[in-house]
């Protein structure tokens, strides 16, 4: 998949969506709720796969467990993010993340649902203008990665850019340029 041409991810998550079909109803609501989201992200703002993410988290929350609904909830996060709901996110981060450290009985941090509700936090409390604790978000994901051995560099990357993105909207241009420079 490409940064720059998005029309691959939403082509795989439209396969997904119709290999779905095969799985069972428990399963098919959580392929939908995790495409739903994903589309949005990927793809830009659509209402229909808004609305197809929230019935389906509202879904998984009558019958799933809690590590599992922990997952879904990160990627939840997205919808709320894009809408501009950036409270909301931020919550719903914050009590992804709590379910994936209580239920996760392997490491939760080495999860795609524990990362992607680092960035969700982070990037809503900059859009809130709540800097500083933007940054604190930011740098615990940071050395969350680098404590638990999640070292690639993409990820690593993605967090340092978020971090001189909260220092842009701070409008800390020095610090913004001094983070660039020790990305490349």
């Amino acid at each position: 998949m490409s940064w720059t041409n998005s029309q691959p991810a939403l082509d795989a998550l439209e396969q997904a969506l119709r290999l779905g079909d095969r799985q069972t109803e428990r399963m098919r609501t959580r392929t939908r709720a995790s495409c739903a989201c994903w589309r949005v992200w990927t793809g830009g703002w659509d209402p229909s796969a808004a609305e197809e993410a929230r019935r389906a988290i509202a879904e998984i929350r009558r019958t799933e467990s809690r590590a599992v609904l922990g997952q879904h909830l990160a990627d939840f996060g997205m919808i709320e993010l894009a809408s501009s709901r950036y409270r909301d996110a931020y919550q719903i981060a914050c009590e992804s993340r709590g379910m994936l450290v209580e239920q996760c009985s392997e490491n939760p941090y080495m999860t795609l649902g524990y990362v992607t509700s680092g960035f969700i936090a982070s990037w809503s409390l900059t859009l809130l203008g709540q800097f500083g604790e933007a940054l604190r978000e930011a740098h615990a994901a940071i050395g969350s990665m680098e404590r638990n051995g999640v070292h690639f560099r993409l990820g690593d990357t993605m967090m340092r850019l978020f971090v001189a993105a909260t220092h842009l909207y701070a409008l800390d241009f020095a610090g913004v340029l001094a983070i660039c420079e020790s990305v490349r």
